[in-house]
Parts: C-alpha cells; structure tokens; sequence
C-alpha cells in the first residue's frame, strides 16, 4: 500500500498473461470456441510491475473483446479493424493466488481460430493475454505498482506473453500472421 508521499499516476497498462499449462486448461470445448480456466490476469508482471489484488475489479473484464494484437498505432487514434476481432471474455471468474481465470470465447470460424487452437493445445505458454487497459500506478521500491485498475478497453491475443520490452510488451504475430489477415 502506498503511504501520502507517494504520487500516483494514471497510466496505460499493457500486460502480458499466458494461459497456462496445457495440463491444467480444459480443452473438451476448444472445437466450439471456449477456453475456459484462461488467465486473464496475473499479479506480477516480468516488466517489474506488481498488481496489489484489490486493483483486479473482475467486472471490467466481463464481456470485453478479445483481439489479435494490441492495436496499432492508428488503432490507438480510432477503432480497431473488424479482421483483429476474436473473441470475448466472461466469467464466472476464479481468484488465485497468482491472478485470475475466466473463460476465453472465441470464433471458431476465425481465419486464426485452427491455428490458436493448435497452439493451445500443443504449447499454450506461447500465446497469451494481454490487457489494454488504464490503472492507477505508483513507483514502489522494487517497480511499478498498480493500485486500481479503472478501465479495461479489451483483452488481446499475443504471441509472446512473457516479453519484457517495457510498457508494450507484447510482440505481434509473426508477419504471415497479419498477411492473412490483410491487415498491412
């Protein structure tokens, strides 16, 4: 907790999660488009920033769209291109130690869904969930700390969640990726 010395700061916060092992995910629904038991959100993040549990309001993840990729650049300046759409998040959401879980639904008949559930059912550690959201954050000693995070513009689909390349940590797909999609 921070003491009154402490300025706070509202920030852009894009954060990285994948979704886990692929022994602890329930994959009997991945065909129909549900990935339920995803990370949605972690409380440590390897950008050296730390997420106090009260910040997580799970309400602001409820139905929020999942898209490929953190916007771009102009995307950031307007709306995000219809071809990024992916899925959503919905609850109900677990808390635990390490952060929390909902359910990932995506469209099946997405022209990335086959390759997305290759990769979760094979090596989900590789692709993730990152947030594209607003928080409250202060300096701590060890890295930022989140207080409050106070609005969630939606979840993205990353290729590597564990990146550290500061605040916008995801990497976006690989170039074939984003040629299928005709997005240039």
């Amino acid at each position: 907790m921070a003491d009154d010395t402490e300025k706070t700061v509202r920030k852009k916060l894009f954060e990285d999660i994948s979704l886990q092992s692929k022994e602890s995910l329930d994959l009997s629904r991945l065909d129909d488009g549900v990935v339920p038991g995803a990370k949605i959100h972690g409380y440590i993040s390897k950008n050296k920033r730390r997420y106090e549990k009260s910040s997580v309001h799970t309400a602001l993840y409820e139905g929020k769209s999942v898209n490929v990729n953190h916007p771009s650049e102009e995307e950031l300046r307007s709306t995000r291109f219809y071809e990024s759409r992916f899925g959503w998040i919905e609850g109900p959401f677990t808390e635990k130690p390490d952060g929390v879980y909902g359910t990932l639904r995506f469209n099946p008949k997405h022209a990335l869904a086959e390759g997305f559930k290759w990769w979760v059912r094979n090596k989900p550690d590789k692709v993730g969930l990152s947030q594209n959201a607003y928080g409250e954050v202060f300096e701590g000693r060890d890295g930022e700390v989140v207080r409050d995070i106070t609005e969630v513009y939606s979840v993205d689909l990353v290729a590597d969640p564990a990146t550290t390349g500061g605040l916008f940590e995801g990497v976006s797909l690989a170039k074939e990726i984003a040629t299928a999609l005709g997005v240039p």
